[in-house]
């Protein structure tokens, strides 16, 4: 009988949770919510006093159908629900040894569609393959995308046909003064190179995207926190295998190998300590790795 009764409650539990999820995913969608937004809602519809509510935003982030953004606020976990719109970079192959990268959902998976469809050759890296492990989730993102040296401008155009807010080798003023008067949308930042390294199936294996981020972040290429850059770092490897030998490859075509050897050191013991390099970038970044590992 008190096993009867405990399915029971574990079968009413769960259907709570998936309605209250689905009431909140209709009446939210993508934009961020407060917690007090939640109780209104879910007090009008379902009559649930507040401990109900703060449980089910504690469970919904547990089992990562929300995304806890800070104290109180919250939005829908948009990996989870377009996970049909998440793009692998090889289907079944493996990067990284074990890590099958994918791509943030939303208007870079149009992007993609679109560059494809185009006949255009490029790369998506930075931020955007990292995405996951993003310790602040953005009200936007920056998508660097990378193009080979003279199709930059047949990108660019590309993109903005489909309303994508597109920038073409700007410079750090030009990126701040969008994002100032865009504070809600995704911006595009279309780059040339000579070639594209680390590029499998137009989206950078994960030690690439690193790279790319580290030295758009420290160069001031992008507005980009190098403490928020250090968290991910942190995450990535606490949860995916690196490969120092392609990292390092990556990191000598930008003249930071030194830079980035000296910020592994932190996690590969092996590193050799000897003449460690050490500069601002290298201090902020640090910064944002000591900060993650004191959570």
């Amino acid at each position: 009988m008190q096993k009867f009764i405990f399915l029971k409650l574990i079968s009413f539990s769960m259907r709570w949770l998936t309605e209250s999820y689905e009431i909140l995913k209709k009446n939210f969608g993508e934009k961020i919510f407060t917690s007090s937004e939640a109780f209104n809602l879910l007090n009008n519809v379902k009559n649930y006093n507040k401990p109900n509510v703060n449980s089910i935003l504690y469970n919904l982030y547990l089992n990562e159908s929300l995304v806890r953004l800070g104290r109180g606020i919250y939005r829908i976990n948009l990996i989870k629900i377009k996970q049909e719109e998440m793009i692998s970079v090889v289907d079944s192959i493996v990067m990284s040894d074990s890590l099958t990268i994918r791509i943030v959902p939303g208007p870079l998976v149009t992007a993609q569609k679109q560059l494809s469809e185009k006949g255009i050759e490029y790369m998506i890296t930075g931020g955007s393959v990292l995405f996951q492990y993003i310790h602040h989730y953005p009200r936007y993102l920056i998508h660097l995308i990378y193009v080979i040296k003279g199709g930059g401008e047949y990108a660019a155009f590309s993109l903005r046909e489909l309303n994508l807010k597109t920038l073409l080798n700007p410079k750090f003023i030009e990126i701040k003064s969008t994002l100032d008067n865009f504070t809600e949308r995704d911006i595009f930042i279309v780059r040339e190179f000579n070639h594209l390294s680390g590029n499998v199936n137009n989206v950078a294996t994960i030690e690439k995207a690193i790279i790319d981020l580290y030295f758009e972040t420290t160069r001031k290429k992008i507005p980009y926190s190098g403490e928020e850059l250090g968290r991910i770092i942190s995450q990535l490897v606490k949860n995916e295998p690196i490969n120092l030998s392609s990292l390092y490859m990556y990191a000598e075509d930008r003249g930071v190998r030194k830079e980035i050897r000296a910020i592994f050191k932190n996690f590969y013991p092996e590193i050799d300590a000897d003449n460690l390099y050490s500069n601002k970038f290298v201090n902020d970044v640090i910064k944002g790795i000591n900060m993650e590992n004191l959570r």
